[in-house]
């Protein structure tokens, strides 16, 4: 089904306005077939939800909409509760379980409440982001904020991106996004339904006023896994616990955050957190999960490792041509210099052209 394409419109839902959603894309009004919509899109609008601020309403959603747009420099101002935007499936009768919204960008999204930490209506995410593919958010001026001096409502959040129904949600972007003013930035997890969010990626973003800038959460049954975090700059944290990503039952997942922390964690895995990959500060992740791999620089500049390093295991015959200052494991080597073999197992460090074996000994085997 084909909607109309807006630009540079200014819509103001009066007082007493009846629809829940503002501004609605969905397949479930555009008549009997339609398991989707596409050829819609909206650019250099502004929906101004003043005289309904406090009505819990829904200023965009977009419901099986699937490969259209653009969705370009898009304002939603003077919200307090409710949701700035709504992606996902549709109500549709006729729409079969797997059609999801999917294949849209939004560039240059911003949201904004109408007053200073104002208190949540029934869910307090101003984006949601569920049964829905392939979305993103680009541009610098993309901004999901709520004014705020600290004493944001509990459980407010930036951006919800869940798994709520039968279908799943993959292939969420945020590159260069802001949130602020929330309890949790962007929250990832499992609600009901299918497997856990999937492949979500928050690139270059910034968190400010918050608790908890990024978690990603599953459960016993789906992880939270195949998610990227990186570089989102952390300011103005509150609360003793604030922590700049926070990981429970996740698993696969990357974490890359090339700063330091001047107040709170950079990040927490939980005892449920395993196979994680993060690059951070190590003094500044609190690891209680397991075969989480931790490692950064420390602050002076030095390599930290807070994981056991397990070498490649060698033979004297398999040793090869490494450059010097390799280090390898050499499981039938004597502690000698050179290394020589027939032993019961030895480290194998190449210095100066010469493979050197000792078996951990404080001092190195000598000529």
């Amino acid at each position: 089904m084909r909607y109309p394409k807006y630009s540079g419109s200014v819509l103001r839902p009066v007082k007493g306005f009846s629809e829940k959603v503002v501004v609605s894309f969905d397949a479930a009004t555009a008549g009997a077939g339609a398991a989707f919509i596409n050829n819609v899109g909206m650019s250099g609008c502004t929906i101004d939800m003043f005289e309904v601020s406090s009505d819990n309403k829904i200023a965009l959603g977009l419901y099986a909409v699937s490969n259209t747009g653009p969705f370009d420099d898009l304002s939603v101002i003077n919200q307090d509760n409710g949701q700035y935007l709504w992606v996902g499936r549709s109500s549709a009768e006729n729409a079969p379980p797997a059609t999801n919204s999917e294949g849209i960008t939004f560039r240059d999204f911003f949201g904004l409440s109408r007053s200073i930490d104002p208190p949540c209506g029934t869910l307090c995410a101003m984006v949601v982001i569920e049964e829905t593919n392939e979305l993103a958010f680009t541009g610098a001026r993309t901004k999901i904020m709520r004014r705020s001096n600290g004493k944001f409502p509990a459980g407010s959040i930036g951006v919800l991106i869940r798994s709520n129904g039968a279908s799943s949600v993959n292939g969420i972007d945020f590159i260069s996004t802001s949130v602020a003013g929330v309890e949790t930035g962007w929250s990832v997890r499992r609600e009901a339904g299918s497997a856990a969010p999937k492949w979500i990626r928050i690139l270059d973003g910034v968190c400010e006023g918050y608790r908890v800038c990024v978690e990603l959460t599953g459960d016993a049954t789906y992880r939270s896994q195949f998610n990227s975090i990186q570089n989102v700059r952390c300011h103005t944290q509150v609360g003793a616990d604030a922590v700049c990503a926070r990981l429970d039952w996740a698993a696969n997942n990357t974490v890359i955050w090339d700063e330091h922390s001047t107040q709170g964690r950079l990040v927490d895995l939980t005892e449920n957190s395993t196979a994680n990959t993060v690059w951070a500060q190590p003094d500044q992740v609190q690891d209680l999960g397991r075969n989480n791999l931790v490692f950064g620089r420390g602050a002076n500049g030095e390599f930290m490792l807070t994981s056991p390093l397990k070498l490649r295991k060698a033979t004297y015959g398999t040793l090869g041509r490494a450059a010097d200052g390799s280090l390898e494991y050499c499981q039938d080597c004597k502690a000698t210099n050179p290394c020589a073999s027939g032993g019961t197992g030895a480290l194998a460090a190449k210095v100066n052209g010469a493979w050197v074996c000792f078996a951990g000994t404080s001092n190195p085997p000598r000529q």
